[in-house]
């Protein structure tokens, strides 16, 4: 500026300069409040606590309380104030804040340097003044809060209000340990030791206290005097209740250390307080009390063991179970799981303690063992295979060492895979096995989760129960294919055919039946064949269990006791035929007599309705007896031509047997009976009588057929006994002819260069060949003494047919002995042999009736 010349922007550049700087104060001493403040509460409330003893900690204390003041100071205060002393900076920094473009730096650096502007020069001094101007407008469009903003002046009045606030509640409710704290800070190496002479000071006890437990709390007395102290505790937001404190001399190791501390004037602790809070539950305050002397407050947490919210598990069953997983969200005590399950095993701790972490966890059978439990935090889990029943129970410890008191119980009961059950059963089972060797067996066999197998084995019998010895195998089943298949056994081959029975079968069940041909066996006359059928189940891994049924024994029969079970059936049928027919006879009298009384009363009464309606359900009940005699007649006829032990001859007779055996119809009089009993019924009297005619009638028909069917059944029970027997013997003769091949066979491999030849699998041994042959040549032997005695009888009854009536049959004294009588019995069964070749060849000769 030119000398002269009023510099006003200046003027109102130091003006704003000013008071910039002194904001800048006020707002560092504002700032070093709510910065310090909080730490010297902080300071002293720790400082004062008491167990806080002056040392190098208060020492510590003390200087990093006034450190942190003083840098505080420097950053908040001193350095904000400093930062606008410079003129030039302020300049700079208010036209930089106002966009001035250098006018308010050009005008401050023109009246610091007036040097450069020339007193004479009249242009010099019209810029100067102009320059002046704008500065000067420019500087009166800014304030101090524009140039220097402050927006966190609110939030720090708030920490210095709240801040002092605290500070104002520490002080009236703790104005003993503020005291002490400022003391204790004042002088870190001997003002904080010193006490009061009626000090009292609470000793630290335990910080926490198991729940239900108890805890000593205990107070040093100063005083002198022997004041009555008391115990105060509070649980929760409760009011303070008082215990009664003991008195009690003081341990050599806490007069010792208080005797340190203990002011000049008392000379330590003259007595300690103690007493003992019992069965505690919850948190509390506690402190003591003499007057108006009060300790400052401990605080006890109680802590309790860690409990078991609960488990839940994941059940996975075995794959051959084929069993979904099951998720049990809450395991109760007692569950039951497959056997070879996949348990896995996961809980958490919970009450209060649902935050903390866990220790360990483990988990105790009942024979002893523990496993351990992965812990993730507040979580346990662990993987079992469960393969028996197990019995347990977990265990937890938490960070604190406090372990789960009487933990719960859980038993996992295992659902056992049991072995397959399977049967076997021969519908009319009699134990002996066919002559044509076909029989059907039934077999059902079942499992808790499924069928692998089912086999069968076949082989001549051991001891009893034993099951076969050295049995040959073959699976058919569970499920059923339909197709023959060979058995291979070491009497030969039989083929069975499995076919289901049952409808909608599961891989649970079978039901089938077995079709089985054992004809080709090369069995004898007394040996048993024993069939088992055993079967698998899925069970993995491995072949799975195995279980049998009940070894079913046939014994294969003599052909003579086939023949005699025949005869005797036979001897039976005969005896029913007889017995109906004298039944029939009685029947056929009443219906007589009924239809008389018809043909006087063609309308008949209740009671002769009742009579008529019992003689039609005899006729029918004779019919059904007559029906079952002839099907079970022609079922044996059927079992001996499968044996060969009778002719086609024989089978027509039993076609014919059961044409006499067929039942009449008698459906006319039963409908009309039926409509008499109708109320209302409405029948033509010549109608019922008609009817009746016609049943009895009927009667007669059948009592003449029942004679026929018994000289029928008669004379084929003859004729049968006879080609059975001479069909066994041809039979056996071809036998026994075989095994003479096969001995023959035999020792001449023996005798040869071929051993291998020698120890065939496929050829019998010679001690079963010869086994053979005396079981035949007995079995030929009992044929022919029932051939002789047959032929013996038959001769007999010959002769007693051509006597003449009234003779005994004996001879007579002078009369000679027939020539059948007279002839060996060798020879008779000769010429019965001889005879029953020529029947044979007269029926083959004979053209057919077709």
């Amino acid at each position: 500026m030119t000398q002269g010349t009023t510099a006003t922007a200046i003027t109102d550049l130091e003006r704003l300069r000013r008071r910039v700087r002194q904001r800048a104060l006020l707002r560092g001493l504002l700032g070093w409040i709510a910065v310090t403040l909080p730490a010297v509460i902080a300071v002293v409330w720790i400082a004062g606590a008491e167990s806080m003893r002056g040392g190098l900690i208060a020492a510590g204390l003390s200087l990093g309380l006034v450190a942190f003041q003083v840098l505080a100071a420097v950053r908040l205060v001193w350095r904000p104030w400093r930062r606008y002393a410079d003129r030039a900076v302020f300049a700079a920094a208010v036209d930089a804040k106002g966009s001035f473009a250098n006018v308010v730096v050009a005008a401050e650096e023109a009246a610091r340097k007036p040097e450069r502007w020339s007193a004479g020069d009249a242009v010099a001094s019209e810029l100067a003044r102009r320059l002046d101007a704008a500065a000067t407008t420019a500087l009166s469009t800014l304030t101090p809060t524009r140039v220097d903003p402050d927006p966190a002046r609110g939030r720090r009045l708030a920490v210095v209000v709240l801040a002092a606030l605290l500070a104002v509640a520490f002080g009236a409710f703790q104005p003993a340990r503020v005291v002490r704290g400022v003391a204790l800070l004042a002088g870190p190496f001997g003002g904080g030791s010193t006490r009061a002479g009626a000090a009292l000071v609470a000793e630290p006890s335990a910080a926490w206290v198991v729940a239900g437990g108890s805890v000593q709390l205990a107070a040093l007395d100063y005083a002198p005097d022997a004041a009555v102290v008391q115990a105060e505790v509070r649980f929760g937001e409760s009011a303070w209740s008082r215990l009664a404190a003991v008195a009690g001399p003081l341990e050599a190791s806490t007069a010792a250390g208080a005797g340190l501390e203990a002011p000049t004037a008392a000379g330590g602790p003259q007595r300690r307080w103690r007493t003992a809070v019992t069965d505690v539950r919850e948190d509390f305050s506690w402190r003591f009390r003499r007057g108006d002397t009060v300790t400052s407050t401990g605080q006890v947490v109680v802590r309790r063991p860690p409990l078991l919210a609960g488990l839940s598990a994941r059940i996975t069953p075995p794959s051959y179970m084929k069993l979904p997983v099951m998720n049990v969200e809450r395991l109760p005590a007692l569950s039951e799981v497959p056997a070879g399950s996949r348990v896995s095993l996961t809980g958490r701790m919970g009450g209060e303690k649902a935050g903390s972490r866990l220790a360990a966890a483990w988990l105790n059978t009942a024979t002893g063992d523990s496993l351990p439990m992965d812990v993730d935090g507040a979580g346990i889990a662990i993987d079992l295979t469960v393969s028996s029943e197990l019995a347990f129970t977990v265990g937890l410890r938490d960070d604190y060492g406090l372990e789960s008191p009487e933990p719960l119980g859980y038993r996992l009961a295992v659902l056992a895979d049991h072995p397959p059950q399977v049967d076997l059963a021969r519908p009319g089972d009699d134990g002996l096995l066919p002559l044509d060797g076909r029989l059907t067996l039934l077999v059902e066999a079942t499992d808790d989760f499924g069928l692998r197998r089912l086999e069968l084995l076949a082989g001549t019998g051991g001891e009893r129960g034993t099951g076969p010895d050295a049995p040959g195998r073959t699976a058919f089943g569970p499920e059923a294919t339909g197709t023959w298949l060979t058995l291979r056994t070491a009497v030969g081959e039989l083929r069975l055919r499995a076919r289901e029975i049952a409808e909608g079968a599961t891989p649970l069940r079978a039901a089938l039946a077995l079709e089985i041909e054992a004809g080709d066996l090369e069995l004898v006359p007394g040996d048993v064949l024993e069939l088992v059928v055993e079967a698998s189940d899925n069970r993995a891994p491995g072949d799975g269990q195995v279980a049998r049924s009940t070894v079913l024994r046939l014994a294969l029969p003599s052909a003579s006791d086939v023949l005699a079970a025949q005869a005797e059936s036979a001897q039976q049928g005969r005896e029913e035929l007889e017995e109906a027919r004298r039944r029939g006879r009685q029947l056929d009298a009443d219906l007589e007599r009924l239809a008389r009384e018809l043909m006087k009363n063609p309308v008949p009464d209740w009671a002769r309705q009742q009579e008529i309606e019992a003689a039609v359900q005899r006729q029918q009940a004779l019919q059904q007896e007559l029906a079952r005699v002839a099907e079970e007649l022609r079922r044996q006829m059927e079992q001996l031509a499968g044996g060969k032990l009778t002719s086609e001859a024989q089978l027509e007779r039993a076609e014919q047997l059961a044409e006499l055996l067929a039942p009449p119809d008698a459906s006319q009089l039963a409908e009309l009976l039926e409509k008499l009993e109708q109320p209302g019924g409405q029948v033509a009297p010549d109608q019922v009588a008609q009817a009746m005619d016609e049943v009895a009638q009927a009667q007669k028909d059948m009592a003449r057929r029942l004679d026929a069917a018994l000289a029928t059944m008669k004379r084929m029970a003859d004729e049968q006994r006879f080609e059975g027997l001479t069909s066994l013997i041809e039979d056996m003769m071809r036998r026994q002819q075989e095994l003479a091949e096969l001995s023959r066979d035999l020792e001449s491999k023996r005798e040869g260069a071929d051993p291998k030849a020698s120890s065939s699998e496929e050829s019998p041994s010679a001690d079963e060949l010869a086994r053979r042959q005396e079981a035949l040549a007995a079995e030929l032997e009992q044929l022919r003494e029932k051939l002789e005695q047959a032929l013996a009888e038959q001769g007999e009854s010959e002769a007693g047919e051509k006597s003449p009536e009234g003779e005994s049959g004996r001879a007579s004294p002078g009369k000679r002995a027939s020539p059948a009588r007279r002839a060996s019995p060798a020879r008779r069964a000769r010429r019965a042999r001889r005879r029953t070749h020529q029947r044979r060849r007269r029926r083959c000769a004979r053209p057919s009736r077709n």
